[in-house]
């Protein structure tokens, strides 16, 4: 199991990049990480910021 942090990319137009499995993801997909204890780092795609 990979220990390290997934990080999620947010840009403007809402869509939510998983650069793990580089594709776009939806809300359904972070509730089922947040249910599965995944953890996970949301960024700002323009800014870089968390």
């Amino acid at each position: 199991m990979n220990k390290s942090k997934r990080v999620i990319k947010k840009y403007p137009n809402r869509r939510l990049y998983d650069t793990a499995n580089s594709g776009y993801i939806t809300l359904a997909d972070v509730k089922q990480m947040v249910l599965e204890h995944i953890e996970f780092q949301v960024i700002d795609a323009k800014s870089g910021q968390d």
